[in-house]
């Protein structure tokens, strides 16, 4: 890889300069250190640049190999340095700002240094000085200030460029801020001055990485890199939308020219950018002031036109702000996850996400409609049923790809992704629908989008959706598992367990236990001590508040695979178990054996959900399908499976015993 970038180098290289200028490995003086090539002044054997050549893959591979270069630099008194990649070439000279050395990038080399620089950077190019910008960055300042810092000064550079301003870096000050932000301010409406950075001497720094790149005349696509530096920080993406989902989106609204297109939750525009590159006319709300300059300056680097207003999207809805129009063609949302907010009158309090949905759905026109992200357990969850009620008899849900991982870096929530359109449905109205499975995640979603655009996805009619669950898994998984339940049980009706069982409750996470058994406490059962001998804690009788006994069944609920266990004495359970109480031990025996089947663990784990500890909720299992056995199948199958327990413990014991004399033979 070195020798075919060398080659390139020098290819390069002859181009620039006559044969007999370059020099490859010279030698230099003070430093036993050597650069790839040496270029040579004109009139003299002195050198006038020093090249490398190097990947630059990492950040960390191009600040080493650019400090490298510097201190040969140094060493060798040589002015110009040049670092070289397959596809960057970064030119620079040291030189003295107040008495300290700094690295000034120069447009060309040095023969021709006073050169128009014509041609627009490349995509790669511009993401190196974002880097390098970064690099210079990173010891005075927290990682999630990098973008506010690097947007806001190149912000201000912009609307110089655009006014033709020639920028004296040295010169900058306070002063000079104020007359951009002004500037700005002017041309962006819902630029916010007061929340911009005033560190004079950061943006001095941060221009001199960009001095000689005139950010008006950026290629769009090249503006991307932008973009990437942000969704590259954890702490930074909070506010963003990654670029593969604000894309996708965007490709399932499919907003057509002129189209009146509302992103409610805006942060710093991916998704609203793209519908304005694709001619929608763009709305974008969002209530952080820094968040919205941000965007502006995105918008303007990428040359879209996006109208931005800074405000509390459900706050304008809810009091009818005129700022909102009710003729929208196309929502897309990528709402904030987990937040609460109080209705009006005080009485309730709803997700965000679901009244980001609700307030955008009524400025829909008709055939409008809304594309948004939310959280998979809207799509299943008992607190979410009053929407998804909305949604199938007041709307046409056309839409659901069900995304088995995580699709934002600051949150580990399975997402989905669903199209409401704002016009009656009826019970046979078909869903398209796509499984992006947890291995596919980063390509999987493109290409779900892509298919659902060819209509070349299954499909669910919307009476199966008003059964309760959205979710197509647990649709599919469950009709599945009502063939395979009628297949092996064709005599008996199929209920579920909550109406089999008397009750289903959760175990208990005491405030002690001891690992002494006293005449006043009660042995406390964990799943793992099932498969090791039995309880190893006990806990005070008084604290004993749910007891599991003979005629109960314990099911795991957290964590993966589940523990199912009939007890044979009575026990307190922990927290980590459901219990499932019955009218009487044979009945736990039988439907104890049955969860613990292929078919009830099927079921158990397409039932688990959560995003770190895997976990079942009770509502859920609730829903698990059982057999309805009858009371004389009940006894007959207790008492076949008992004496198939005594002959397997009968065969353990007889193993135990045989592998005991082969071990008495050596």
């Amino acid at each position: 890889m070195k020798e075919e970038l060398r080659e390139q180098a020098w290819d390069t290289l002859h181009q620039q300069y006559d044969e007999n200028r370059i020099v490859e490995k010279p030698e230099l003086l003070h430093t036993s250190a050597r650069p790839d090539f040496g270029i040579r002044h004109e009139d003299s054997r002195d050198l006038l640049v020093l090249v490398n050549v190097s990947s630059m893959r990492t950040r960390h591979r191009r600040r080493e190999d650019i400090e490298s270069l510097k201190r040969m630099l140094n060493k060798a008194d040589v002015a110009f340095g040049a670092l070289i990649s397959d596809n960057i070439e970064y030119i620079f000279e040291l030189t003295e700002y107040d008495g300290e050395q700094v690295e000034r990038e120069i447009p060309d080399y040095p023969d021709s240094r006073d050169s128009e620089f014509e041609e627009m950077l490349s995509a790669a190019e511009l993401e190196f000085r974002l880097w390098r910008a970064a690099d210079i960055l990173r010891d005075q300042m927290p990682q999630n200030e990098y973008s506010y810092q690097l947007f806001h000064a190149l912000f201000r550079k912009w609307i110089a460029n655009e006014h033709g301003e020639e920028i004296d870096i040295q010169a900058i000050d306070e002063r000079w801020l104020d007359e951009k932000d002004s500037q700005i301010e002017d041309r962006f409406s819902a630029y916010t001055p007061s929340v911009a950075p005033r560190n004079v001497e950061v943006h001095r720094q941060i221009l001199r990485a960009f001095e000689e790149v005139n950010l008006s005349a950026i290629q769009p696509s090249a503006a991307r890199a932008f973009v990437e530096l942000v969704e590259s920080s954890r702490s930074d993406s909070a506010s963003m939308t990654p670029i593969r989902v604000a894309d996708a989106l965007v490709d399932l609204a499919r907003p057509a020219d002129g189209d009146l297109f509302l992103d409610p939750a805006g942060g710093i525009g991916n998704v609203a950018r793209e519908a304005a590159h694709r001619g929608a006319d763009v709305l974008a709300v969002d209530i952080n002031p820094e968040a919205v300059n941000s965007g502006l300056f995105l918008s303007a680097v990428h040359d879209v036109d996006v109208s931005y207003t800074v405000a509390d999207f459900l706050e304008a809805a809810q009091s009818n702000s005129s700022t909102l129009p009710d003729d929208l063609d196309k929502v897309v949302i990528d709402p904030p996850f987990g937040l609460h907010y109080e209705q009006p009158d005080g009485s309730h309090v709803r997700n965000a996400e679901e009244l980001f949905i609700r307030e955008s759905l009524k400025r829909l026109k008709p055939g409008g409609t809304v594309t948004v992200a939310v959280p998979q357990g809207s799509l299943f969850k008992r607190q979410w049923a009053d929407f998804r009620d909305l949604i199938t008899d007041e709307y046409r849900l056309s839409t659901i790809i069900e995304v088995n991982k995580p699709v934002f870096q600051h949150t580990a929530v399975p997402t989905a992704i669903i199209q409401i359109v704002n016009e009656p449905a009826e019970d046979s109205s078909e869903v398209e629908y796509d499984i992006v499975s947890e291995s596919d995640a980063e390509r999987g979603l493109a290409r779900s989008v892509d298919n659902i655009l060819k209509s070349s996805t299954p499909s669910l009619q919307i009476r199966e959706l008003r059964e309760g669950s959205f979710l197509p898994s647990e649709i599919i998984g469950r009709q599945e598992i009502v063939e395979r339940i009628n297949d092996n049980y064709t005599q008996l009706d199929i209920v579920e367990l909550g109406d089999r069982a008397n009750d289903i409750r959760s175990g208990i996470n005491p405030s002690e236990s001891s690992t002494e058994q006293t005449p006043n406490t009660v042995p406390f059962l964990r799943p793992k001590d099932v498969n090791d001998g039995g309880p190893e804690e006990y806990i005070p009788a008084e604290e004993a508040n749910v007891i599991a006994d003979i005629g109960d069944v314990l099911v795991s609920v957290k964590g993966s695979p589940s523990v199912v266990h009939a007890p044979r004495e009575a026990i307190v359970p922990s927290s980590s178990w459901a219990v499932i109480r019955v009218e009487s031990p044979d009945v736990a025996l039988v439907y104890a054996t049955y969860i613990d089947s292929e078919l009830g663990r099927d079921q158990l784990e397409m039932m688990r959900g959560g995003s770190s500890i895997p976990y079942i909720s009770l509502r859920r299992l609730r829903e698990l399908l059982v057999p309805d056995f009858k009371d004389s199948e009940i006894i007959e199958k207790a008492s076949e499976i008992r004496s198939l327990k005594e002959e397997i413990q009968d065969h353990e014991r007889r193993r135990e015993a045989l592998e005991n004399e082969i071990e008495d033979l050596v």
